[in-house]
């Protein structure tokens, strides 16, 4: 779902030359992710967790009791959220390796991190905006656009 919250900031990120990338921990459900999401950029896909490491993600052992405590919460919530939207998922497939949100600069350094967990499963949006260098007035916009997970969603 974060997919679909920065796909609906596009326009405002163009004008900054802000380009989008994705990318998935597997193929299963990838038409269906693109099809919800309206998700038109670059999407890769990442089946050994190479990038997911590199970057530092969570991989949630969800199957003890401490880990299903602290993530079935959270997949729950969100997918209710997503629900409410319209958006359809399944429960196939990996459902461990958490993601996040990255933002790096032109000279490929990382301005802006944010790591999934079960505590925090979407980026600030905001502050990863400023990162970019965003003016206050752009982030302002962005803030006004139709973020899908956080509008008549909320509940």
């Amino acid at each position: 779902m974060g997919a679909a919250n920065l796909q609906a900031l596009k326009p405002i990120l163009t004008k900054y030359d802000v380009r989008l990338v994705g990318v998935g921990v597997e193929k299963l459900g990838m038409k269906e992710f693109l099809d919800a999401s309206g998700w038109k950029e670059t999407l890769a896909i990442d089946e050994k967790s190479t990038l997911y490491a590199a970057l530092g993600t969570v991989k949630h052992k969800w199957w003890t009791l401490a880990g299903a405590m602290g993530t079935i919460p959270v997949i729950v919530h969100w997918g209710r959220q997503a629900s409410k939207l319209g958006y359809k998922g399944n429960s196939a497939g990996n459902k461990s390796q958490f993601g996040g949100t990255f933002a790096f600069d032109a000279a490929g350094n990382c301005v802006y991190a944010h790591r999934q967990d079960a505590t925090s499963f979407e980026p600030d949006v905001p502050k990863m905006l400023h990162a970019l260098g965003l003016s206050d007035d752009d982030v302002a916009a962005a803030e006004k656009l139709q973020y899908p997970m956080h509008s008549d969603a909320k509940g």
